[in-house]
This record gives C-alpha cells, sequence and structure tokens, in this order.
C-alpha cells in the first residue's frame, strides 16, 4: 500500500475539506484508495470514508500501539492510502507530541503534505513553515494552501518555492460551497447527502486544474508491512450490533474484527421491534439525544433488550450504548436497566485518551487488565453508580470511575478500538457461554 499523510499546523486549517477533495479526486481517477483519520475521532473519519466511497479505517498510537495501526492497515488494504491527521501536526498527549499525526507518521514512516491557509500574513508563513519542516526532520515533504484565491497563490508559491525546500502542490479555491455541513453525515437527510456528494465531485473536478496529482501520488510511499493476517477461527457466536442514525459512531477496525470473530446481525434501535437472535449485543457511540422521540416511543424494542439483558444476555455498551440503558434522557424514557437518569451538559464531562484500570472480572477482560481507551460526551449520569473500572487520564492527571454492571451488561462511557487490543476481542469470546441465552 502507498501511503501519504495530510497534515495542517493546527484544526480549522482545512485538513478535513482538503483530505476531503484529494480522495475523491484520486477515486474518480480510477485509483483503488481507502482513506484513514489519525486520532480517535468518529466524525471527521466519516467525511473521509463518504470522500473515498468505501468503509475507512483509523490510525492510533494510544488506542492501538504500532503493532495495531499495523493490524488496521491490514484489515482495510488498498492500493492506495490516504491519511488525514488530526488537530496540529505536532498535537499529542498533554503538552508533548506523544501519539500526535507526527508521531503516527514516524512510527509508520510516512511523508507529510502541509495543509495551510494563510490568514493575515504573508512573509510569516515561511519561518513558520520552516520551524514545521526542520521538527519533523524533513517529514513534511509538500504545501497546499487551502481556501485561498486564484489571484494569491501565485504569489504564495513563489515566496515558498525561494526559501524553502518543499514542493509546492497547489491550492483549493476558496469558495462558499465548502462550508461543510456541521451535522455527522450520518443524520444528514438523503436530499442534503446527495448535495453534499455533488458538491465534492464538482470541486474534486475543479482541483485537477489548482493541484498536481502526479507529484502528490509521486511523493506516497509504499511501506513494508505484512498486512497477512492469516485466517483466523471464527467463533460459533452471533453478535448484534446496533447500526443507525443514533447509534452511528463505529471505529471501522472494530467492525471488520466482529465480522472475522464473529456471525454479525445488524440492528436498528430506531425502527426494529425486537433484537435479532445472539449471545452478545453491542451498542457503541452516537447521539441518542437527538432521536429521543424515536427512541422512547419504540416500546417494543425497549422491552425487547430489557427482557435480554434481565435473562442474562451478555451485553457491551459504550457511551451511547451505556445511555441507552439508563432510565431516562432528557425525561424520555429508555431501557431503564441502569438506576441512573441522563442529563445533557452545555459542557464535555471527560475528554481525551484514558487508560481502562480492571477492579473486577468483566466481559472485557480480567480484574488488574489495563486497557487503553478514548472518550468524549457532553452528558452525565444523575446518580453515582458503582463502577467496577478505574479511569485513568493518559497525562495521569486526573482518575475516576466507571464500568457499570447489571447482571451481564457491561456499560461504560469510554470507547476502546480492538485492533492491537486482540485480548480484549479473546476475553469476550471466552466470556461468551455455548448457549445462547436469548429467548
Amino acid at each position: 500500500m502507498k501511503l501519504i499523510q495530510i497534515t495542517a499546523p493546527s484544526s480549522n486549517s482545512g485538513k478535513t475539506i482538503t483530505s476531503s477533495i484529494i480522495a475523491r479526486a484520486l477515486i474518480n481517477s480510477g485509483l483503488d484508495l481507502v482513506g484513514f483519520k489519525c486520532g480517535p475521532d468518529f466524525i471527521d473519519s466519516k467525511y473521509l470514508a463518504f470522500a473515498s466511497k468505501r468503509d475507512n479505517g483509523n490510525l492510533d498510537l494510544h488506542l492501538m500501539g504500532q503493532a495495531g495501526m499495523k493490524a488496521a492497515l491490514a484489515l482495510n488494504q488498498a492500493a492506495y492510502g490516504l491519511v488525514e491527521g488530526a488537530m496540529g501536526y505536532f498535537d499529542g498527549i498533554g503538552i508533548g507530541y506523544e501519539s500526535s499525526a507526527y508521531d503516527i507518521g514516524r512510527k509508520l514512516d510516512l511523508p507529510a503534505i502541509l495543509v495551510y491557509k494563510a490568514q493575515g500574513e504573508m512573509f510569516s508563513i515561511i519561518p513558520k513553515v520552516k520551524g514545521m519542516v526542520d521538527f519533523s526532520q524533513g517529514r513534511i515533504k509538500a504545501i497546499i494552501f487551502s481556501a485561498t484565491s486564484k489571484a494569491m497563490f501565485p504569489y504564495l508559491k513563489k515566496m515558498v518555492e525561494d526559501n524553502l525546500d518543499i514542493k509546492v502542490l497547489g491550492y483549493i479555491e476558496k469558495t462558499e460551497d465548502l462550508n461543510f455541513p456541521s451535522r455527522n453525515l450520518g443524520l444528514m437527510a438523503p436530499e442534503e447527502l446527495e448535495e453534499f456528494d455533488q458538491i465534492l465531485d464538482d470541486q474534486a473536478t475543479k482541483s485537477l486544474e489548482t493541484i498536481d496529482y502526479k507529484a502528490l501520488v509521486d511523493l506516497m510511499v509504499d511501506l513494508d508491512l505484512d498486512l497477512d493476517q492469516g485466517e483466523v477461527e471464527k467463533s460459533p457466536y452471533t453478535i448484534a450490533i446496533a447500526k443507525d442514525q443514533a447509534f452511528s459512531f463505529h471505529y471501522g477496525e472494530n467492525l471488520k474484527l466482529f465480522e472475522k470473530y464473529f456471525t454479525v446481525k445488524y440492528f436498528s434501535p430506531l425502527r426494529d421491534q425486537e433484537l435479532p437472535e445472539a449471545d452478545l449485543v453491542y451498542i457503541d457511540g452516537g447521539y441518542p439525544e437527538l432521536f429521543l422521540d424515536e427512541l422512547s416511543s419504540n416500546k417494543a424494542m425497549l422491552e425487547s433488550l430489557r427482557a435480554y439483558i434481565e435473562e442474562g444476555g451478555h451485553y457491551l455498551g459504550q457511551g451511547a450504548g451505556l445511555i441507552y440503558l439508563t432510565q431516562a434522557l432528557e425525561g424520555r424514557d429508555l431501557v431503564g436497566i441502569f438506576p441512573s437518569k441522563t442529563v445533557m451538559n452545555k459542557r464535555l464531562q471527560n475528554f481525551g485518551y484514558v487508560y481502562l484500570n480492571l477492579e473486577a472480572d468483566l466481559l472485557i477482560g480480567k480484574k488488574g487488565a489495563r486497557i487503553p481507551a478514548h472518550e468524549f460526551h457532553y452528558s452525565s449520569l444523575t446518580e453515582d453508580l458503582e463502577g467496577h473500572i478505574k479511569v485513568e487520564k493518559a497525562s495521569k492527571t486526573k482518575s475516576w470511575s466507571s464500568g457499570y454492571l447489571y447482571k451481564n451488561a457491561l456499560g461504560l462511557y469510554q470507547h476502546i478500538n480492538f485492533s492491537g487490543n486482540q485480548e480484549v476481542i479473546d476475553h469476550i469470546i471466552k466470556n461468551l457461554g455455548e448457549k445462547n441465552v436469548y429467548k
């Protein structure tokens, strides 16, 4: 697989827009390309997947480790890969560059293209970019200017070429069409998706005149990776995975791994009346707060899941999957397994990389296990429930309790990427009895 990384000095530099346009242009030219998002992000990665017209992957040093990232590449094989960075190129855990897009690039030996939005500056661009190129030890090979006018680009190009030893590949022209929708793509109406799809196609075609795609592809490197994972032994168990507009946050690696190790049945808590027959129910992140009327009014599904758990069914809920099992959210009734309501807050409650330190034997591991994870949510529980996991910030600045149990149901706010955490999948399989408990 030939890979290139697209990065930027900071967030809001046009990185996602530029990556999406480049991916669509390369796909439209006939390249077999897959997208990857650096970091734990669920939402920006959907834009890249939409642009490349195929499921994408995540690459994350904290969540996966180096071996897990290589496994993620193996799970998302294509001839070419576009890796979109997160935040600023060097922004990592705490005040360092650990687990940053740069750190991922170092571990995988990826060249990088810098997306730069020139705002209220001219020659000041040069020392800024030079500092980034030098600190990257020459890993930044080229620059693309975002939100730039046709008249301004020749001046920027000459200035960079006269002063820096990197390629200027072109620019994305500033236009109102590129004000990307603020909502998650999975929440947009079909007619909006069609409009967005046409905008991407139009901008990709336009970019053929403003970006040197031959030079871009020439910068890609063919990594010497063992992408052959070999055959795996499929377990005899079935997993039911919630997948609809309310529960749409999934790591692509998790779904692909589940499909390798289990028989997978997808279902919708919004539309379906009952759970499919399964040995494990898995509900991940999403926006349940935007679909409260539909979720709460689907009494048949609420009762079906409640009965499954009461009868001893295995359940793993992360983020929204935890919320769904509480008594209510914003006054709308939910499954009601955990004795707490959920409320939405204006500020983030917890955000960032964490470690899960298991204080009891759980579905995801034995007591004493330590699992890397990520947390990001605005909601909170109204009651203090007994937790069975000590959550520790990766920066070691804070810890709190999570991991709530009811019979064989486990709910937690934190999200795990199973790529690089094979022992978690092994433990889940070991915990599932041969008999299907669902009636």
